[in-house]
């Protein structure tokens, strides 16, 4: 209890976490004062046996939790999430103080490193969390262009999810030539209110010589869209690739594909094809031999009448061929 006031009078009790304090403290006076009770002696062991794994995790969360007070993170770092804390009239409350000066004196061991502010606006609170740490790190000499700003969360679940979405999945930039998601972005100019724009179109960077003789880099045909991926067999394709191997194949009168989740958890493709007059069943075979040259797997693939995929691919009052359908769950 006597630890709770202390780090609350250093906090002016801004910190969410600092409850757990005054309720082992409850705790602690609830053993005491059963130890007095009449209760059986088997029923004593096992109160104490509660009350001594109880103390051995708290020390040990504890230990973990001072353990990574003194952690550096490798030089080179791309990103650096400084997660916000409590804002007054008069400015930043300790913690947050304390969470600016560590990121501002770790910047010289990550001298490319974008640094992520995140946190909200609370009802009391003059300003965002966010907006807050970047006037704190300006004031210390940071360059305002080095600065995101994450003012939607409201609790660290959310400063780790909402800023995770700034970084992108795997917290790291593509390398030149391969499949990426493209992002527009204005870091480098001052002035304008747009930071990121996430298009969810996949495309590859190109910074080969252009047949023009220029060196400026360049974007590759669109691969798909980001929320279209799909994971067939271990492998990473989008339905334009499924299109290209069925557009290309003269006996397939019209086609939809299908994209499903299975009871693993795992993608399931079902292509539904048509076939021109001539054909059979038969051609089944070298069509999946074609998609596993084109695309190195094989969805599965089912006959149905032209007229049946015909209602599929033009249902009522749709102008536009349908020819992907996801059915798997959205998150």
């Amino acid at each position: 209890v006597a630890y709770y006031f202390l780090i609350g009078l250093y906090s002016r009790f801004g910190l969410n976490i600092s409850w757990i304090w005054p309720a082992i403290g409850a705790v602690l006076i609830a053993a005491g004062l059963l130890t007095r009770a009449p209760l059986p002696q088997w029923l004593r062991w096992v109160w104490r046996a509660v009350l001594a794994a109880g103390l051995a995790l708290a020390v040990f969360l504890e230990a973990l939790v001072i353990s990574g007070m003194g952690a550096t993170a490798p030089a080179g770092m791309d990103y650096l999430v400084v997660l916000g804390a409590n804002v007054y009239a008069t400015g930043p409350s300790p913690a947050l103080t304390h969470r600016v000066e560590a990121v501002a004196a770790c910047l010289d061991a990550h001298p490319d490193a974008i640094i992520i502010a995140s946190g909200g606006k609370g009802d009391d609170e003059p300003i965002s969390e966010a907006q807050c740490i970047r006037d704190e790190l300006v004031k210390r000499g940071v360059d305002p262009a080095r600065i995101v700003l994450e003012e939607r969360s409201t609790n660290t679940r959310e400063n780790i999810a909402y800023s995770k979405e700034i970084i992108g999945d795997d917290d790291l930039p593509v390398p030149d030539g391969q499949p990426g998601e493209i992002v527009v972005t204005t870091l480098g100019v001052e002035g304008m209110p747009l930071l990121r724009f996430r298009t969810g179109d996949i495309a590859s960077k190109i910074t080969d010589r252009c047949q023009c003789g220029r060196y400026s880099y360049r974007l590759t045909p669109l691969i798909g869209r980001k929320n279209n991926m799909i994971k067939l067999k271990g492998t990473t394709l989008y339905p334009p690739a499924i299109n290209d191997v069925l557009d290309n194949t003269d006996y397939v009168a019209n086609y939809v594909i299908e994209v499903s989740t299975n009871n693993a958890g795992t993608d399931d493709v079902k292509v539904k094809i048509g076939l021109r007059d001539g054909y059979t069943d038969a051609v089944v075979k070298e069509l999946k031999d074609s998609f596993r040259s084109r695309i190195r797997v094989a969805p599965e693939v089912v006959v149905l009448p032209v007229e049946e995929i015909q209602r599929i691919n033009f249902p009522a009052k749709s102008r536009k061929p349908i020819k992907f359908i996801d059915l798997r769950a959205k998150h």
